[in-house]
C-alpha cells in the first residue's frame, strides 16, 4: 500500500464527563494532558497524571483524495475497541482490529469528497472480555495504562484494485534420503479485488522474485495454485545454498517480491504483461522446534534460553513505543544483559518491535492480551475475541522469524469448558502456522496441575509441588530451604516434565526486590509520576535512614544479583531444561511497588556495580564455567575439592583450555589449569 495522506494532527474530542475538547493523534488522552487526576497517596503504583475509562469520540473534516483506477483503505495501527463512522454512518470494517493488530476500513467510496471522519474509542471494552483484559499487561494500570486514543500508523493508504490481501512466507522441509532437510519456503497469500471472465485465466500468472531462491525468478500460472476463491498457495519453491539462515544474534533477512500479471502469452513468441498486484515482503527462514531429547532448538541446534518478561512498562508515555528505532534501542538493553529471547507479559508489541528483533537476532514470545487467573475462556465474548486476536496476530506477523513462541495469557487458570476450547484454539493455531510453538498458558494454574496434553511446551514455577525456581510465595524453595550451595538441579523435576514429552524452562524467575534508588523520581516527566517512591522517601527521612539509604541500596542489589546467579546457574546444572524466562531485569513500578530489576523503569541501569550488564552477562551468557560449590564458607584447614562444568551453548564447539586461579585481594594464592578440550555446543 502507498501512504497518501497522513492523518496526524489536531481532532475534535467528546467524551462524559469531560466535555469538548481537542487533541493531537496520534495519541493518548494522558499525553494531550485530559482527564481526571488519580487518586492521591497512591503507594501500589505509578500516578498518573490523567487518567479516563469509557468511549470517546474524535472527529475531523477530511477531503478525500481521487481514487482513478485505485482503492482508498484507512487504517489505524493501534487503539482499543473502536468504531468508526463518516458522515454519521457506522462502518463496517475491511479487517477488524485488536488490542495487537490494526483496524483497516475501506473508503473508496468516499473517493473525491469531504466527509466527517469519527471514531468511538472505548477502554472500557463494553462488547470485549473486560474482566480478562483489564488485568493483562496491554490495558492495566498497573504498568502501560488503560489508556484512550490512537496510536501509531494513521493513514490513509492507495492500492490497486487487485491486491494482496494477506501474504505470509514460511521455511518448510523436503525430505531427502529418508532425512527430512531444511531448504524450502512456502508462499500463502490472499488477494482481493480478483474478477477475471472464465476464457481469461489461462491468461493469469503469479510472479516470485528473491535473490535466495533456487531459481530467482519464478513465473507460474495462478489457476494452478489456487486453493480457493482468491486465496493461493505455493509450496516446495527450493532455496538457494547460498540462503543464510535466521538466527540468535543475526538478523539475516531476505525480500520477496510477488506480482499478478495478466499476459498475452504464446510459447516462443513475445508477450504483452500487465501487471494487476504487486508487493514486496521481508522474511527470514528458520527452524524453531524441539529435538528428541525434549529440548528446545534453533535451526536444529540445541540453545539456552535467556528470557526476561517485558511487562509494558513505559513510564513516560504511558504507552508502549511505535517506532523500529525506539525498540532496537530496548532491545540492545536486554541484549547488554545476555537476554536472547522477550516474553511479552500478557501483550503484544507492535510491528515495529518484531521488525527490529529480525534485524538484531532476538527471539520474540508475545502472549494474548489476557490474565484471567480464574475461568480463562469462559464465556462466548472472550473465546470469540482472543480466537480474532489470535488469529489477527498470527498473520500480522507471519513474516518475523524473531517470532518463535505463543501463549495465550498470563497464569489463565480454566474451568472445563474453557479448557477444551483451548486445547481446539491450540490445534488451530498449530494448522494455521506450523513454525511456531504454542501454549495454552504461561504458568497454567500456576504448575498445580502440571502439563495440559495440548501445549508444545511447559513453562512454569513448579510442576505439581515440585519447584523449577529457587524461591517462590510463600517463601519456598531451596534458596530459602537449603544450606547455600552451587550444587542444587531441578533434574528429578525436569524429567517428570519431559515424561509428559514436554520441552521445559523457567517461569518469572527472580523477583528479588531492591530498594527504590530515590534519584530515579526526578525522571518522571511525562504522563505518571512515581508518589509511590516520593512516600518511601518521606519514610526514609522521618526515620534518618536517608544517610544510608544508597549503601541499603547497594546491599539489596548485591543479594539480588547474587540470587539471580544461583537461580540462573541452577538451570543451568540442569541438563533436561532448556532455561528460563526472568522477572525481570526491569523494575516493575505497580502491584505494590515491585522494584525487583537491575534496571529502573526507565529501563536504564542503576547506578551501582551490581547492575552493570558485564556483571549479569558472567553468568546470563552462552557460555558459563559452573564451579559445583558445596558451600560457600570454608575454615583453615580444609580441603577444597570442587568439580567444574562448563554450560556451552554456542553455535560452533569450544577448542580451549580452562584456566582457574584462587586469589585474595587480587594476590594469586594458587591455579591451575585443565586439560585442553573440546566442547560440544548445546551441552553441558
Amino acid at each position: 500500500m502507498k501512504k497518501i495522506i497522513e492523518l496526524s494532527g489536531v481532532w475534535n474530542g467528546e467524551a462524559e464527563g469531560l466535555g469538548i475538547f481537542q487533541v493531537r493523534l496520534p495519541g493518548t488522552l494522558d499525553t494531550n494532558g485530559i482527564g481526571i487526576a488519580d487518586e492521591k497517596k497512591l503507594t501500589t503504583r505509578l500516578t498518573r497524571l490523567h487518567k479516563y475509562e469509557g468511549k470517546v469520540r474524535y472527529s475531523r473534516n477530511i477531503r478525500m483524495p481521487e481514487a482513478e483506477d485505485c482503492r482508498l483503505f484507512l487504517r489505524v495501527e493501534r487503539t482499543r475497541e473502536l468504531t468508526m463512522e463518516v458522515d454519521g454512518r457506522i462502518q463496517t470494517a475491511f479487517e477488524e482490529g485488536t488490542l495487537s493488530t490494526p483496524w483497516l476500513y475501506e473508503m473508496t467510496e468516499y473517493a473525491g469528497k469531504n466527509v466527517n471522519i469519527a471514531f468511538t474509542v472505548d477502554n472500557s471494552y463494553t462488547t470485549w472480555p473486560r474482566d480478562s483484559i483489564i488485568g493483562a499487561s496491554a490495558a492495566t494500570d498497573e504498568t502501560q495504562t488503560n489508556w484512550n486514543g490512537i496510536l501509531g500508523d494513521f493513514a490513509i493508504y492507495e492500492e490497486k484494485k487487485l491486491f494482496f490481501k494477506d501474504l505470509r512466507v514460511y521455511p518448510a522441509c523436503k525430505k531427502k534420503k529418508d532425512k527430512k532437510v531444511w531448504g524450502e519456503v512456502e508462499v500463502y497469500c490472499e488477494v482481493d479485488g480478483l474478477e477475471y471472465e472464465e476464457e481469461e485465466k489461462e491468461k493469469l500468472y503469479i510472479s516470485l522474485e528473491s535473490e535466495v531462491l533456487n531459481q530467482k525468478k519464478i513465473l507460474i500460472p495462478l489457476e494452478k495454485y489456487r486453493k480457493e476463491e482468491n486465496k493461493i498457495q505455493i509450496k516446495n519453491i527450493a532455496l538457494s545454498p547460498e540462503c543464510c539462515l535466521w538466527d540468535e544474534g543475526e538478523g539475516n533477512l531476505n525480500r520477496l517480491y510477488i506480482n499478478i500479471r495478466k499476459s498475452d502469452y504464446l510459447e516462443g513468441k513475445n508477450r504483452e504483461t500487465q501487471i494487476l498486484a504487486e508487493t514486496t515482503v521481508m522474511f527470514g527462514v528458520r527452524f524453531f522446534s524441539v529435538d528428541n531429547g525434549l529440548r528446545l532448538t534453533l535451526n536444529g541446534r540445541r540453545f539456552f534460553l535467556r528470557g526476561e518478561a517485558n511487562c509494558c512498562v513505559f513510564p513516560e508515555e504511558g504507552h508502549p513505543p511505535l517506532t523500529e528505532e525506539e525498540w532496537t534501542k530496548i532491545l540492545n538493553i536486554y541484549s547488554s544483559y545476555g537476554v536472547n529471547c522477550i516474553r511479552f507479559h500478557s501483550w503484544c508489541p507492535p510491528d515495529a518491535a518484531f521488525r527490529a528483533a529480525d534485524k538484531a537476532g532476538m527471539m520474540m514470545q508475545p502472549e494474548l492480551s489476557q490474565w484471567n487467573f480464574k475461568d480463562a475462556f469462559g464465556d462466548e465474548k472472550s473465546r470469540e475475541y482472543y480466537k480474532k486476536e489470535l488469529y489477527m496476530i498470527l498473520k500480522h506477523l507471519a513474516n518475523h522469524p524473531s517470532f518463535v513462541m505463543l501463549t495465550f495469557g498470563n497464569e489463565l487458570q480454566y474451568t472445563e469448558e474453557g479448557y477444551i476450547f483451548a486445547e481446539h484454539l491450540l490445534d488451530e493455531a498449530r494448522n494455521y502456522d506450523s513454525t511456531r510453538l504454542y501454549a495454552n498458558s504461561s504458568n497454567y494454574h500456576y504448575g498445580e496441575e502440571g502439563c495440559d496434553t495440548g501445549s508444545d511446551f511447559y513453562t512454569a514455577m513448579a510442576y505439581y509441588k515440585d519447584m523449577l525456581r529457587a524461591t517462590s510465595s510463600p517463601m519456598i524453595g531451596h534458596l530459602n530451604h537449603e544450606y547455600p550451595s552451587a550444587c542444587h538441579t531441578y533434574d528429578e523435576t525436569v524429567r517428570k516434565v519431559q515424561e509428559t514429552g514436554k520441552p521445559v524452562f523457567g517461569f518469572e524467575v527472580g523477583q528479588y526486590e531492591v530498594l527504590p534508588e530515590f534519584s530515579e523520581i526526578e525522571d518522571f516527566r511525562g504522563v505518571t509520576r512515581a508518589v509511590n517512591l516520593e512516600i518511601i522517601k518521606e519514610n526514609a527521612k522521618s526515620r534518618d535512614m536517608i544517610p544510608d539509604w544508597n549503601r541499603c541500596v547497594e546491599a539489596t542489589g548485591e543479594l539480588a544479583n547474587l540470587c539471580y546467579r544461583e537461580e540462573v546457574e541452577a538451570v543451568l546444572r540442569t541438563e533436561g531444561m532448556s532455561g528460563l524466562s526472568l522477572l525481570g531485569l526491569q523494575d516493575f513500578p505497580g502491584q505494590g511497588t515491585a522494584l525487583v530489576g537491575m534496571l529502573n523503569s526507565h529501563l536504564e541501569p542503576k547506578p551501582y556495580a551490581f547492575a552493570q550488564p558485564v556483571r549479569f552477562r558472567t553468568f546470563f551468557s552462552e557460555t558459563v564455567p559452573l564451579l559445583y560449590l558445596k558451600k560457600y564458607t570454608y575454615t583453615s584447614g580444609e580441603v577444597l575439592r570442587v568439580p567444574f562444568k562448563l554450560a556451552h551453548y554456542g553455535k560452533k564447539s569450544l577448542s580451549c583450555t580452562c584456566r582457574w586461579q584462587l586469589t585474595e585481594k587480587g594476590k594469586i594464592l594458587e591455579a591451575g589449569k585443565f586439560p585442553y578440550a573440546t566442547y560440544s555446543p548445546g551441552a553441558l
